[in-house]
């Protein structure tokens, strides 16, 4: 029998971190444990945020699946029961940790990974004064990559010191949004002499900043209507579309006038102008195109993160799958097809199935 044991926990750092956003002096988190058959399986997150994760709402989050975990959720139904954040990931560790312990064989392996090799990773020098920041740089100029936190204002001084201290160090530059667009365009060129190889999160990105604008043609429609009980998650809903009661819809792009019915759910998917998903439908990982209908309890593409590759199902427009139809990854599907051309239930991944041609 499996049990779950989770609690928040706040590890002190060895100093304190400063980012334009604030100072912390300790890394709140939510610590995770998988209890099963004399093996213990260990995960942790620390969430978002300013996509208001705090441990307290992933504890929530957790305790809302744990009758599923206690069954024996395992990790692809997980990717079913949480969105993506601190909550899922803190589960998913836990759950690669456990099947490693139980089957013997390191996680490294069971994703499929053939060669286990070190991966670089950057070390952060949070805001501080110049000397600080070369003296900082200096100490850890051995490592491969470092990541340079400066706020508001020209980072010219704090980049040049940690040059100094660390000559043959990789950089990234990391302002965490604090930039407006023009002095990005300023500071760009200003930092070429240092050879900076990466800006992180320089400006926000305002779809409204009228100094920035984004042209777009809009077709006339009516307002998106989200009914009762519809559960939606950085994702982008335009005119005319309605996600109706029970629905989710996750890291997704809907066009205009695009329908998601009762208890579906679409997940990391672009779906065009009037594309009808109907009832009870999945549909994970795809790009359907306009016009488009999506049978009753039918599932398109699936996400697995374990998989080498996205495994992004296409469909051309104007093509109607019947009902409980299951797609797999990968999977392209070509314009106008209807019910009478999908003879079996199932399509097989990476299946290219061409117009008005039957799927057997």
């Amino acid at each position: 029998m499996r049990t779950l044991h989770a609690r928040p926990h706040a590890w002190k750092l060895r100093e304190p971190f400063a980012i334009a956003r604030g100072v912390r002096s300790e890394a709140r988190v939510v610590i995770v444990e998988l209890h099963e058959d004399g093996r213990v399986g260990r995960g942790e997150a620390g969430g978002v945020g300013y996509h208001g994760e705090t441990p307290e709402s992933m504890l929530a989050q957790i305790e809302q699946v744990r009758p599923a975990l206690e069954r024996g959720c395992d990790r692809h139904e997980l990717l079913r029961l949480l969105p993506a954040g601190g909550a899922r990931h803190a589960l998913d560790a836990a759950l690669w940790d456990l099947e490693a312990k139980q089957s013997g064989v390191p996680a490294w392996t069971r994703a499929g990974i053939a060669d286990w090799r070190p991966v670089d990773s950057a070390v952060t020098i949070g805001i501080r004064d110049i000397a600080a920041y070369e003296a900082t740089a200096r100490a850890h100029a051995g490592y491969p990559w470092l990541k340079i936190k400066v706020g508001k204002g020209s980072p010219l001084e704090a980049v040049a010191a940690v040059r100094r201290g660390a000559p043959r160090a990789r950089l990234i530059v990391d302002a965490n949004q604090s930039w407006s667009v023009e002095e990005l365009r300023a500071y760009v060129p200003a930092l070429q002499p240092f050879a900076v190889d990466l800006l992180e999160q320089p400006p926000a990105l305002n779809l409204n900043d009228r100094s920035w604008i984004i042209h777009t043609r809009s077709e006339e429609r009516p307002p998106v209507r989200i009914e009762m009980g519809a559960l939606i998650g950085d994702s982008m809903i335009t005119d005319g579309s309605t996600i109706a009661t029970g629905a989710r819809v996750e890291r997704s792009v809907l066009s205009p006038g695009v329908y998601v019915g009762p208890d579906a759910v679409v997940r990391e998917s672009i779906i065009l102008n009037g594309t009808y998903i109907e009832a009870g439908a999945i549909v994970e990982r795809a790009v359907i195109d306009k016009d488009c209908v999506i049978g009753h309890s039918a599932i398109v593409g699936e996400i697995r993160e374990d998989a080498e590759n996205l495994g992004i199902v296409t469909i051309g427009k104007n093509t109607h799958l019947p009902t409980g139809l299951k797609v797999g990854r990968g999977a392209r599907i070509g314009s106008d097809l209807q019910n009478e051309h999908f003879s079996k239930a199932a399509i097989a991944e990476n299946a290219y199935i061409h117009s008005a041609v039957r799927s057997d």
